[in-house]
């Protein structure tokens, strides 16, 4: 997590709540390890009152960002940033005038390169846990923070939404 905290780009960071503080639509993509990160992420979005989902199967997220406007940003979530499906996805999101926010541990990855703004999470294997597995924990933390941001912009929306879910 510290690595992580070295790494983050406050510029980055502040370009992609501001684009998520001007979006109508929030798309969170995420294959294998990446689903359970994307399935939280929307679980906590929700809460914003901006219109979100979790496309967590290829299929569904081209055709999901098919549909996409200008107006819409799609959070890419991908420890290696190199899935054929998600970058093919991401692709017609493009097309389609979408901004893109990538979350992934390679700096040179296709996901870096197709992203309009790239958090980079640092992972570290150990004995006990694989490297993906510590860029899930880096995934998590940069999302709850994305979130935080995002709320603190739209607070008195996100307070009422939580009312009224509660």
């Amino acid at each position: 997590m510290q690595d992580t905290l070295h790494l983050l780009n406050e510029t980055a960071l502040e370009q992609a709540i501001r684009a998520l503080q001007e979006a109508r639509r929030i798309e969170f993509y995420g294959n294998g390890g990446s689903v359970i990160i994307a399935m939280d992420a929307y679980h906590k979005f929700m809460r914003t009152g901006i219109s979100c989902i979790a496309h967590t199967d290829s299929h569904f997220q081209i055709m999901g960002a098919g549909l996409l406007t200008k107006e819409a940003v799609v959070i890419a979530i991908s420890h290696s940033g190199s899935n054929k499906g998600l970058l093919e996805a991401l692709e017609v999101a493009k097309t389609r005038g979408a901004r893109i926010i990538a979350i992934t541990s390679y700096q040179k990855s296709a996901l870096s390169q197709l992203a309009d703004i790239t958090l980079y999470t640092s992972t570290r294997e150990t004995e006990f846990r694989t490297e993906a597995s510590s860029s899930r924990l880096a995934q998590l933390s940069l999302l709850d923070t994305l979130y935080v941001g995002l709320s603190l912009q739209r607070q008195e929306v996100t307070l009422q939404n939580l009312q009224s879910i509660r």
